[in-house]
């Protein structure tokens, strides 16, 4: 099975239903530090599920393992970041749980330019940037699979992606736009925008976390979105951001035109 389509199956949207207390869609909360504040863990509910990531860092602030559970703990993903020299990064990733009678464990080996971006995954997926570090288009091609995404940023902010596939003469293909808030995302280490995009579907960066290795991280928070796709499928999406009491996001809640919700909450290491 092609990496991408792996990803892609994993990154799908969950349709998930619950209540999230939201006290503030504005973003004007200041932050009461310049210094971000390190996530350690997300979690995602909904419908009576919990799942969970918990984020490891070294001493230079670089992901080095995260942890992935889901079903009350019965099944697990665990990612290693191993950095060496040259440039190379290797992924390493182990699954299992009593759940599923056990697990398994492959690598990923990952080339970086001298910002510390990804630029080549596996030898198969290529990642390009524009001169201020924003991540603008990765593709993917072998011999029956043919993937290509597109970045248009503004202001900081990623505005409008582009997605194209094709499979043995079957294509697909959708655009989605993005709407933002004035908050900055600087007050936080990740870029939750990418963290959301496992869930909110549209806005799909392969091989991110919103950890750095994909380019410059968002500028400010994601308050909407809309989708087209080449099947005629469309769908518009609001999110809805609440803080602490020093002006840091604990919660997004994100809610789809067709009912289906969840909530993301963020917990902090510092």
């Amino acid at each position: 099975m092609k990496n991408i389509k792996i990803l892609l199956a994993l990154l799908a949207i969950v349709s998930l239903s619950i209540a999230c207390t939201t006290d503030d869609n504005s973003g004007s909360g200041s932050g009461s530090s310049s210094k971000a504040r390190v996530v350690s863990k997300i979690i995602f509910e909904g419908d009576d599920e919990v799942e969970e990531y918990a984020f490891k860092y070294d001493s230079d602030g670089r992901i080095t393992r995260v942890t992935y559970t889901a079903d009350d703990g019965d099944y697990y993903v665990k990612y290693y970041y191993n950095y060496g020299s040259d440039n190379e990064l290797e992924i390493v990733k182990e699954s299992g749980g009593d759940a599923y009678g056990g697990g398994y464990s492959n690598t990923t080996y990952v080339l970086l330019n001298n910002k510390g971006y990804m630029t080549l995954v596996d030898n198969l997926m290529t990642l390009s940037y524009d001169s201020k570090g924003y991540l603008v288009s990765a593709s993917e091609s072998e011999e029956d699979w043919l993937c290509e995404i597109s970045y248009l940023w503004s202001g900081g902010n990623i505005v409008e992606m582009e997605y194209m596939s094709e499979e043995e003469g079957d294509s697909f293909s959708y655009t989605a736009t993005f709407d933002y808030n004035n908050k900055p995302m600087s007050m936080v280490n990740l870029d939750l925008n990418l963290v959301l995009s496992g869930w909110i579907g549209p806005l799909y960066v392969p091989y991110s976390w919103g950890d750095g290795l994909t380019g410059r991280k968002s500028k400010n928070f994601m308050t909407g979105l809309t989708y087209e796709s080449s099947d005629d499928y469309e769908e518009e999406a609001t999110i809805s951001w609440s803080y602490d009491e020093d002006g840091y996001p604990k919660e997004a809640l994100v809610e789809y035109d067709n009912g289906y919700e969840f909530c993301m909450t963020i917990k902090y290491k510092n």
